[in-house]
């Protein structure tokens, strides 16, 4: 056998084998998504929270100065977030109409203003085509079950950030 096609199948090999670790490492982090995402958020969340923990160390116990240090980030997170949903709640009745009119104002630059060759009667079958499909695809892209998975996940991987959080300001 030609030497070159003993160093190419050797280094053919070696890929083959690098790539089947790199899929083997992506289909068990895939697998372990639920638990890796929490795990570094509670690692970003430890650091941001350390310097206010060790503040507070030098007064309280370490166990109390975490449990203080994360519940004050609680309650400023729940409060910016409420502070939020309340300005956005306070706009709901106009996002009605503001959207209507971006629509006509697309609509109308399509039809008289853009190089495109429009009329607006295709643009009206495409607004009818896309109001029919859309139905469709959300009731294929989510169901009731999915949904509700999603949002179990999500409060589960919350307060597993929290709990390894608090352990992580803790024990320093």
């Amino acid at each position: 056998m030609h030497p070159a096609v003993v160093v190419t199948s050797a280094y053919a090999w070696r890929l083959l084998v690098v790539g089947l670790f790199l899929w083997g490492v992506v289909w068990v982090a895939d697998k372990l998504l639920v638990v890796l995402v929490p795990l570094a958020v509670a690692g970003l969340l430890a650091r941001a929270l350390w310097p206010v923990a060790r503040l507070l160390r030098r007064r309280l116990a370490p166990a109390i100065a975490s449990a203080v240090t994360l519940l004050g980030f609680v309650l400023v997170l729940v409060g910016g977030l409420g502070l939020v949903g309340w300005a956005v709640a306070g706009q709901v009745d106009e996002l009605g109409p503001t959207l209507d009119r971006a629509v006509d104002d697309v609509t109308d630059w399509l039809v008289d203003d853009s190089p495109f060759d429009v009329t607006r009667d295709d643009v009206d079958g495409w607004r009818e085509a896309a109001e029919e499909a859309l139905p469709e695809v959300l009731t294929e892209q989510a169901t009731a079950t999915s949904g509700i998975v999603l949002a179990g996940e999500i409060v589960v991987g919350a307060l597993l950030s929290l709990v390894v959080t608090f352990f992580l300001l803790k024990d320093g």
